[in-house]
């Protein structure tokens, strides 16, 4: 890498940093010492130079840290955080951290594994200055880690008319690397993300965008390589009890949605119900229960959350029932 200063990084003035668009890059990480460089160089290769990239690590074990260290001291856009020790441990404490530290004018929250193609930035900026939008939305494509090879798009829809309701039954979205966003509306707004959860963290938090109603711009162009991770059944185990909490979530926001969306909510809520069950999250699977069955279900669905409680209380105790832990169909 050639050494690279950028002395405009070190100006105090806000009116100056808001006339240059200063871009704030926020990465959290752990634990991606042998991946990590990948991203920054993509980073670093912006046809956009105003930026600086602020990488929050969470406690890694290996040596992030050196090989971060290394980055930092060649191109000064480049700081190494770390996460306080106040704040509990996960990437979404370290991107609200990240963006309490930011001094630019504009947001991109970041994954340390994905890849930014050179003209994000610089198109990005192009669109939001256009009128009063509040972030970007652009395309991402997921690619294989070991062949490179493109896969599919994040979602061949981006937006629609009825963003909400499309954005939660996923006929919409967008990845969390996507989106730029203005920091202004973020802390005027309050819009950090939700750090009790370990998973799904970026859906709750682009739900929260669409209940506020902020206003996006959107162009079709693929900024952003998103590095796919297979494991579909390990996923599936850790995201139960993190999904559990934004299905409620999801479920106070009833009023405000179709009935369609409810009912696609509503047999989620019995899939995650039946996962926690299963993979023997006891605890969280009864307060789960519970939680259910304060929104006065009706007909089948009530019937499928006693039921799931029945045999999944047999199968804690007695080992027995598992193959009763599947929602009935209607």
């Amino acid at each position: 890498m050639v050494k690279v200063h950028i002395p405009w990084c070190n100006i105090q003035n806000p009116k100056l940093l808001v006339e240059n668009s200063l871009v704030s890059i926020i990465i959290p990480t752990f634990n991606r010492a042998h991946i990590i460089g990948e991203t920054l160089a993509s980073i670093q290769n912006q046809t956009y130079s105003q930026w600086e990239c602020l990488i929050v690590d969470d406690g890694s074990t290996d040596n992030t840290k050196e090989v971060i260290s290394e980055w930092v001291e060649k191109d000064n856009r480049f700081q190494f955080l770390e996460r306080p020790a106040s704040k509990p441990k996960g990437a979404n404490a370290c991107r609200n951290y990240g963006l309490t530290q930011a001094k630019g004018s504009y947001v991109n929250f970041f994954d340390s594994d994905d890849l930014m193609l050179k003209d994000k930035l610089a198109t990005d900026l192009e669109h939001i200055k256009k009128g009063n939008f509040h972030f970007t939305i652009s395309q991402s494509v997921l690619f294989d880690s070991e062949t490179k090879d493109e896969l599919q798009n994040w979602n061949d829809t981006l937006f629609s008319d009825t963003p909400l309701d499309d954005f939660i039954t996923k006929k919409i979205g967008w990845s969390i690397d996507a989106p730029l966003w203005k920091k202004e509306v973020l802390l005027t707004k309050q819009l950090v993300f939700d750090e009790t959860l370990k998973n799904g963290q970026d859906f709750l938090f682009h739900c929260t965008i669409l209940v506020n109603r902020l206003k996006p711009v959107v162009y079709k162009d693929t900024t952003v390589l998103v590095r796919d991770h297979l494991n579909k059944i390990e996923n599936t185990v850790v995201k139960a009890p993190s999904k559990a909490i934004i299905n409620s979530r999801l479920l106070k926001l009833k009023d405000q949605l179709k009935p369609e969306t409810v009912l696609f909510i509503e047999k989620q809520a019995l899939a995650i119900l039946s996962a926690l069950y299963k993979y023997k999250f006891w605890r969280r699977a009864v307060h789960y229960s519970k939680n259910l069955l304060q929104h006065h279900f009706k007909g089948h669905l009530f019937y499928n959350i006693l039921r799931l409680l029945f045999f999944g209380s047999l199968f804690s105790v007695f080992g027995v029932g598992y193959t009763k832990l599947s929602p009935k169909r209607n």
